[in-house]
C-alpha cells in the first residue's frame, strides 16, 4: 500500500515530469487560500521548479484573502523557487462588466453568468503570468468537483493545463494538507468557489458536504444504491453528475460522413488535378480529400 507520503512524492514527480516533457520551465497555481489550492501549490513548490503562486482577489470575503495571503507567506517562508503574487481584479472586472453590459442593452446577464465571469477572468491573468514566464497553469479541481457533480466554471477554474489531484477526493485532499503540515485555520475552513460576495459555501450551493458526496459518488462509481439515508444525496448527486456531464467529457467534434469525401489526385498545393498540367510528376499524385463544394482551389 502507498503511504500518503508517498503519494505526494508520486505526485511532485509527475508534475515535474509533465513540465519537462513539455519543455515548460516554470509553474502557475492561483491561491485562494482554500484547501486544495493550498495542497496543489506546495506540491508545485516541492517539484523545485520557478512555482507562481498568485493570489487573485475579487469581491472575495475578508477570510478568503486573509487566508490566501497566510498560504503564500508560508510557501515563501519554505520554498526558495516560489514568488507570491497578489493582483487584485476588482477594477478590471467592474470595468469588463460595466462595459459588457453596456454592449447588450436589451439582453439580461444573469447573476450566474456574471459570478464565472469572475473565474474566467483569474484564468486569463494565469494564463497571462504563465505564457511570460513559459509556464503550466495547474488545476486545483479535486475528483468530486471534477468528475462527480462537475462544481467549476468552463473555461474558469476548469482552464488548465494540468491537474494533480483531480483523482483524489476530497478526503484524500484532507490527508495529504495534514501530511504538508499546511495552516490549521485552512484546513478548517468551509471550502468556497469565491465568485459571491457573501459567505455562501460549498455545502450552501450543493446541498450537501463533501463526505457526503464523496460517500455518494463512490457508491455510483460502483453501480449502486446507497442505503436509505443517503438516498436524497445520491440522487441530488446524479442530477450534478448529468446536468454537468457536458464538463467533464472532452470536447464534442463532429466528424465528417466517409461518403461525403472524395479522393481525388491532386496537386499537392492548388488541390485540383486539371490545372498547372506543366507540374512535375514528383509534385503530382498526392492524395487528398476535398468536398464537392470546394470546387476548383486553384493555385
Amino acid at each position: 500500500m502507498m503511504t500518503t507520503k508517498e503519494l505526494i512524492d508520486n505526485i511532485v514527480t509527475w508534475i515535474k515530469n509533465y513540465a519537462s516533457h513539455a519543455g515548460m520551465k516554470s509553474l502557475v497555481v492561483g491561491i485562494s487560500g482554500g484547501i486544495d489550492s493550498s495542497v496543489v501549490s506546495t506540491l508545485c513548490c516541492k517539484t523545485g521548479l520557478p512555482t507562481y503562486a498568485v493570489s487573485l482577489p475579487l469581491q472575495n470575503t475578508e477570510k478568503h484573502s486573509e487566508l490566501s495571503q497566510i498560504h503564500g507567506r508560508f510557501l515563501q517562508a519554505f520554498f526558495s523557487n516560489v514568488t507570491h503574487l497578489t493582483l487584485p481584479l476588482n477594477t478590471p472586472y467592474a470595468g469588463f462588466k460595466a462595459e459588457f453590459l453596456s454592449l447588450l442593452p436589451n439582453h439580461s446577464i444573469t447573476e450566474h453568468a456574471l459570478a464565472n465571469l469572475k473565474s474566467r477572468l483569474r484564468m486569463c491573468a494565469l494564463y497571462s503570468i504563465a505564457q511570460s514566464k513559459k509556464g503550466l497553469v495547474v488545476g486545483t479541481g479535486n475528483k468530486i468537483e471534477d468528475f462527480g457533480v462537475g462544481f467549476y466554471t468552463k473555461y474558469g477554474d476548469g482552464g488548465v493545463d494540468i491537474s494533480p489531484i483531480a483523482d483524489l477526493y476530497k478526503s484524500d485532499v484532507y490527508r495529504i494538507a495534514q501530511e504538508l503540515e499546511l495552516d490549521l485555520d485552512i484546513q478548517e475552513a468551509e471550502p468556497s468557489d469565491g465568485l459571491w460576495e457573501d459567505s455562501r459555501t460549498d455545502q450552501n450551493q450543493l446541498g450537501y458536504d463533501y463526505s457526503t458526496l464523496e460517500k455518494v459518488m463512490k457508491w455510483h462509481e460502483r453501480g449502486e444504491y446507497p442505503p436509505e439515508e443517503l438516498k436524497d444525496a445520491y440522487n441530488k448527486y446524479c442530477y450534478y453528475n448529468q446536468s454537468n456531464k457536458h464538463k467533464m467529457i472532452d470536447i464534442p467534434v463532429y466528424k465528417v460522413p466517409t461518403e461525403y469525401k472524395i479522393l481525388h489526385e491532386a496537386h499537392s498545393s492548388c488541390g485540383t488535378e486539371d490545372c498547372c498540367k506543366e507540374c512535375s510528376d514528383s509534385t503530382r499524385n498526392k492524395s487528398v480529400y476535398i468536398t464537392e463544394d470546394d470546387g476548383d482551389i486553384g493555385c
